[in-house]
């Protein structure tokens, strides 16, 4: 991306004289966000990447690795300023809180339950759900772990269900962040 036209032969792919457009916006190239959930991927997040966007993952793991990252980070005496802290996450917002979980449980939880773990203390771990007052909170519990970009998956049954809660979040939620 950053010359017009591109030639490469290589063992997976061979072109000549390729043209990719349009180009990215963002210069010199768009940043390189690393997801993941292993040590490998917190590793090439901390050591080449732009960014860190993880899945899954409960407070207190998210604020575990990103100390991780930033510590692995420093040891290469990579500078990290800039760097993007994000998090792809599962929301459910609804005036009833025991509909958010039950929608959080039957599309997160039970993908994960465990002997030890209930589809429900999964989804309570691993999901935004419950009202507008618990999402705000949940938020600023992700914001103190240091997730600045929020990628939220909504937990809907259908379309009309989705842009419910995305109408809700936007009133309610992010309009409390905004400064």
């Amino acid at each position: 991306w950053t010359e017009e036209h591109v030639s490469h032969h290589g063992r997976f792919f061979d072109f000549d004289d390729v043209t990719l457009l349009p180009g990215p916006v963002q210069q010199p190239y768009p940043p390189i966000w690393v997801s993941g959930r292993s040590d490998a991927a917190m590793r090439r997040a901390a050591l080449l990447g732009d960014g860190w966007y993880p899945y899954l993952f409960t407070v207190r793991r998210l604020k575990q690795t990103n100390e991780e990252i930033s510590q692995i980070a420093a040891e290469a005496g990579r500078d990290l300023s800039g760097f993007r802290w994000g998090l792809n996450q599962p929301t459910s917002i609804m005036e009833d809180p025991a509909a958010a979980l039950a929608q959080a449980v039957e599309n997160v939880g039970q993908r994960y339950v465990t002997a030890d773990r209930s589809a429900e203390d999964i989804a309570k771990a691993l999901c935004i759900a419950g009202t507008p007052e618990d999402c705000v909170q949940a938020v600023q519990e992700r914001m103190d772990a240091g997730v600045r970009h929020f990628n939220l998956s909504f937990l809907a049954s259908d379309i009309e269900g989705t842009y419910q809660q995305m109408e809700t979040f936007s009133r309610h939620v992010i309009t409390h962040f905004r400064t």
